[in-house]
């Protein structure tokens, strides 16, 4: 082997207590795989500027480490032996890291700066066997006192909130952009005024960069200074002025504070975006206006359990018991739970025939009067957090004689009056967390006779209908008092509505306007890039709606991009977000797959080059199908004939084609052709059977478990021929194929019914709910039920079905009994795999682990298999988020995973409300016509959680 090589590496000045690096390529020129050693010397200490040498005795922590050191993961450190191996194939190159960290311990008396010499000796040894000649390079670094002047903050902006506990805050955000960010602290002056010269509260605020406790970490931030760190500090209880302007520097252990950034404000419950200007930190002095402002009354209420609320009765009593609102130009209502019990909601409800949960109804004789915004609207803002608001359900019918009495409606959530007067007008805006669930009171049950042979004719009153809210978005659909069998079934009342319309004096039964808003994303949610393998999004998609492109990357852990030699893939954008439309075709050739990087190769995972990664893991998939019209003006039937029309939509597998002929799937089913086509429909993300829909889930291992997990022996017989099949994928379903005597039966060793040979052991599959976000209409949209797309490339811009899809999935290998078998030569069987779906068990099933351990390349596809071009009929698939990620233990996994949920579900609101805005205006009166929106059920997603007629 022959050796060239650099002799010295000289490390940036870095002030003690922080850190530095530099990385150190290694590159085999040879034709053999060759293993490096990499050691680094004891450091040697030098003082001052004379650079005389600073004895090992004369450092206070005989104990600490050496200060010049090498790793291959600056993360997770071990520095006892401070060195490391890396081998590499022919041709491959790989990296080392040489990190800095200097002492801050010295004896009295010593000057702290100094240089610092180490030497890292290479060798290497070819898997020929010879040993080349030892690599000596000569390592310095220097540590200073001064600290650099620290250049300023990016990303400052702050969220503005208020709450019971915390009163009027700010919650401010912020990054270090530059790496040469020497920084101890951070200062936050608040001012009511432009030019920061009068402080509010305890202004100026400090917030000190939390040192590390870990000893192989420098005092402050990383080796690499600001990483990926983001900074945060909630300053509460601040006076309710209508001025307030904020400023961050940076400061270093000397002082020496950076120029000044400038906050970008935004409210709590709308979606926020951060441009380019605030990213970078240039925003114009002064910043925002972040003042709360004097013109809102705000009212806090706790709720335990209370019925029938009367909202004038709280407004009359908070405003010192007058309706004379001229002071304020809106208020500010908080319902929040006085519930210690964790998971449980306060309830509101209704226990009286017609008369709301919660209602506003103008004063016998009285008129509200108020001040209006410069919009000329006084505001009513109604926020929910942890509260249940059920309406009335409504008495059964009964029979009366041979005549039955109609059972009662349900009653409304809402019964809001309209109190615009003269020219001023008055909104009400509903703002619910994910954690509120309101719906509607049930009609009444049906009256029935009952219909049994040779038993005497029964009348049956009907029973009350009622709905478990801590269940609410698991319901289907409402679960009326089942009548099967019966006759003469009549009677059963209507449920109630968002917004009632009983009548008031001078409001004549007109519907105000009445606006829902959901709660942003806690300041807990995160999205946990540590745990990616990878991140396909369109969030920050820069390119212009309409372009097209082949190619989609991943932002996030493994270099791979999800590509078809075909621009496939087009920007599309509607209600501020993009994403990327996929085009159809029946024969697979526009489906985007997975690919390394610039490369023909397929993508493996493991935990190392020849290992299998078996940590619980989760799959997040965010999509929409669409279609400008419906089937016979039906939502639900568009939506199912979309499903089915795009096909299997992802697919995952081992080393497995997806093609028409059984010779190109062999891979899937082990060394023997598939049994079926795996463009069966079987494959289908939805598929419904008749009037019994068989949902199906991701199609598909788990990823994180790949070839070298197997279910537990099968057998086919087959013309006398006996063969082992490897199923490799969860989606193994009960009745999949029915084979006859001539085509050979399925066997199983491991039956469940151990008195019938042919049962086949198989997956548990259950029905789990799609997201039926974006189903509401909008009053803003000139149809109201039609999802609009901004794009003007876009021939057909206004689609009548849009269902957004957020698909969730966990794949976990647990021990069961695990034992060592001579299936598969030596194979450890009894590992469980359990999968779930959007928190439905998918797969329960015992493998066995191969001895065999290498990695195997995944086939990572999304597809749509609707071939349509006609503009009108043509499913259109929408790509929006696809996460592939995993952590050490199923907590940790949870935690991510769903953390992830929340924020995608958050980022994505827009597209569920139809609304740029955040706002989803619900009820009005226009024309002289009321109009309000419904909301049926299935509910399953962060924000609705509410049904009503």
């Amino acid at each position: 082997m022959s050796t060239d090589y650099n002799i010295g590496v000289y490390l940036d000045q870095v002030p003690i207590g922080f850190g530095t690096y530099t990385g150190i390529s290694l590159f085999n020129k040879s034709d053999k795989s060759i293993k490096y050693y990499a050691e680094m010397s004891k450091t040697s200490l030098y003082k001052g500027a004379s650079n005389d040498v600073l004895p090992d005795t004369d450092v206070i922590d005989d104990n600490l480490y050496d200060t010049l050191f090498v790793t291959n993961d600056l993360n997770n450190l071990i520095l006892d032996d401070n060195k490391v191996n890396l081998t590499l194939a022919a041709g491959e190159s790989g990296l080392i890291y040489v990190a800095h960290k200097p002492f801050a311990t010295f004896l009295p008396g010593y000057e702290s700066t100094g240089i610092e010499n180490a030497i890292l000796n290479i060798t290497s040894q070819s898997s020929a066997g010879d040993v080349d000649s030892l690599i000596n390079i000569k390592v310095t670094g220097q540590r200073v006192i001064d600290s650099p002047v620290p250049t300023k903050p990016g990303r400052f902006f702050a969220i503005e909130s208020y709450d019971e506990l915390n009163k009027y805050s700010l919650d401010f955000n912020w990054q270090l952009l530059s790496g040469n960010a020497f920084v101890s602290k951070f200062k936050i002056d608040l001012c009511s005024d432009n030019v920061f010269s009068q402080a509010i509260a305890d202004s100026p605020y400090e917030i000190p960069v939390v040192q590390n406790s870990e000893s192989w970490k420098p005092d402050y931030l990383d080796y690499y200074n600001y990483g990926s760190r983001n900074f945060s500090h909630k300053i509460s209880n601040l006076p309710i002025d209508p001025d307030i302007y904020a400023r961050i520097s940076a400061i270093n252990l000397d002082g020496q504070a950076s120029d000044y950034t400038y906050s970008t404000g935004f409210k709590l419950n709308t979606p926020y975006f951060i441009n380019d200007v605030t990213y970078k930190g240039l925003h114009p002095s002064p910043g925002d206006n972040l003042g709360f402002g004097t013109e809102f009354l705000t009212i806090n209420k706790g709720i335990d359990q209370e019925y029938e609320i009367d909202l004038a009765e709280i407004l009359y009593e908070a405003n010192n018991d007058s309706y004379d609102f001229t002071a304020y130009t809106g208020v500010v209502l908080n319902f929040y739970s006085n519930s210690n019990v964790p998971d449980s909601n306060s309830k509101i409800g209704s226990q009286t025939k017609s008369v709301a949960a919660i209602r506003l109804k103008r004063p016998e004789g009285k008129n509200f009067i108020y001040s209006v915004n410069a919009s000329n609207k006084f505001n009513l803002v109604l926020n929910f957090e942890n509260i249940s608001v059920v309406g009335y359900n409504g008495k059964g019918a009964e029979w009366n004689g041979d005549t039955v009495v109609d059972a009662e409606n349900g009653g409304p959530i809402f019964d809001l009056d309209n109190l615009n007067y003269g020219a001023k007008i008055f909104d009400y805006y509903i703002n619910k967390d994910k954690d509120s669930i309101f719906y509607a009171g049930l009609g009444g049950g049906d009256a029935y006779k009952t219909n049994e042979r040779n038993t005497p004719e029964t009348l049956v009153n009907g029973g009350e209908n009622d709905l478990n809210e801590d269940d609410l978005s698991n319901y289907d659909q409402i679960p009326y008092t089942s009548t099967e069998g019966r006759k003469d079934v009549q009677g059963r009342g209507s449920d109630g509505k968002l917004i009632g319309t009983s009548e008031s004096s001078g409001s004549a039964g007109n519907l105000p306007s009445v606006y829902l808003g959901f709660s942003e994303r806690n300041s807990t949610s995160f999205l946990p890039e540590s745990t990616f393998l990878f991140r396909f999004k369109t969030e920050g998609i820069s390119d212009s709606a309409g372009t097209s492109k082949s190619t989609w990357g991943s932002s996030a852990g493994k270099a791979i991009e999800l590509k078809n030699s075909s621009n496939v893939l087009t920007v599309r954008e509607a209600y501020g977000r993009k994403f990327y439309e996929l085009t159809g075709a029946s024969d697979q050739t526009n489906a985007i797959q997975a690919f390394n990087n610039n490369t023909a190769i397929r993508p493996a995972f493991g935990l190392s080059s020849n290992g299998v990664d078996l940590r619980p893991n989760y799959t997040i998939l965010v999509f929409a199908l669409a279609r400008k019209e419906l089937i016979d003006g039906d939502f639900d039937k568009t939506i199912s004939d979309m499903l089915n029309k795009c096909n299997a939509i992802h697919k995952f597998v081992d080393e497995t084609y997806w093609g028409s002929t059984p010779e190109l799937s062999k891979g899937f089913w082990g060394n023997d052709p598939a049994p079926f086509n795996p463009n069966n429909l079987i494959y289908n993300f939805y598929r419904p059977v008749g009037s019994i829909k068989t949902n199906a889930s991701f199609v598909g291992s788990s990823l994180n478990s790949p070839a070298f997990v197997q279910p537990e022996t099968y057998e086919e017989t087959s013309n006398s021929k006996r063969y082992t099949t490897r199923e490799r994928d969860f989606f193994i379903y009960s009745n999949q194929m029915n084979t006859d005597s001539k085509s050979g039966t399925w066997r199983n060793t491991f039956t469940i019914d151990s008195n019938d040979g042919n049962s086949r052991k198989v997956a548990s599959h259950f029905p789990f709910k799609d997201f039926n976000l974006a189903k509401t209409s909008n009053f803003l949209a000139a149809d109201n039920e039609k999802f609009m797309l901004s794009d003007s490339t876009e021939l057909s811009t206004e689609l009548a079905a849009f269902e957004l899809f957020f698909v969730k999935m966990h794949s976990t290998i647990t021990d069961y009994n695990a034992t060592i078998t001579s299936d598969f030569g030596g194979a450890i069987s009894g590992l469980r795999n359990e999968t779930f779906i959007n928190g439905v068990k998918v797969f329960d099933h015992l493998l066995a682990l191969q001895p065999r351990k290498d990695v195997q390349k995944m086939l990572i596809q999304l597809n749509n298999s609707d071939p349509d071009t006609n503009l009108d009929t043509k499913t259109r698939l929408y790509l929006f988020d696809y996460i592939y990620g995993a952590a050490d233990d199923e907590k940790g996994r949870n935690q991510a995973s769903d953390s992830i949920m929340e924020y995608l579900a958050s980022y994505y609101s827009p597209l569920i409300m139809k609304s740029s805005s955040g706002k989803l205006q619900v009820a009005k009166h226009d024309s002289g016509t009321n109009n309000q929106l419904s909301f049926g059920l299935p509910l399953s997603h962060n924000f609705l959680n509410l049904y009503s007629n």
